[in-house]
């Protein structure tokens, strides 16, 4: 059996069959390629919105932190202060129960001598024979 090469016009029409399968296949590939090149760029959008968000958070992050420590510092610096007028008030209430001490000694030996004196006033009375 000898095998027959096939005519030039089939093999032309046959190479000519490839290149057209080729060429769709050139076609299908920059089709991909350019929406390939679409999405990137699409995605690199996203990502450069993405970053632009984070930095805006981060700024507002810090700026929130910066508003606690100095909030944090108000309320150190408000105890302290409210520390020492406890102490200052605590010391003044101390001074005024001793005060009041005082006083009510005071009160306690002027009705002592009152009593004396009345009782004094009234046996002078009865000793007189009144």
């Amino acid at each position: 059996m000898h095998l027959m090469a096939p005519p030039d016009e089939a093999l032309e029409q046959r190479f000519a069959r490839i290149d057209e399968r080729f060429d769709r296949a050139d076609e299908r590939i920059l089709d991909v390629d350019r929406r390939v090149a679409e999405a990137a760029k699409e995605t690199d959008r996203r990502l450069k919105e993405v970053d632009r968000r984070i930095t805006e958070t981060n700024n507002r992050v810090s700026e929130t932190n910066d508003r606690i420590s100095e909030t944090n510092d108000r309320i150190t610096e408000t105890k302290e202060q409210l520390t020492e007028t406890a102490a200052e008030t605590k010391a003044e209430v101390k001074e005024l129960k001793h005060e009041m001490k005082a006083l009510q000694t005071t009160f306690q030996r002027g009705n002592f001598a009152l009593v004396i004196s009345v009782i004094g006033v009234l046996l002078a009375t009865i000793i007189k024979g009144g």
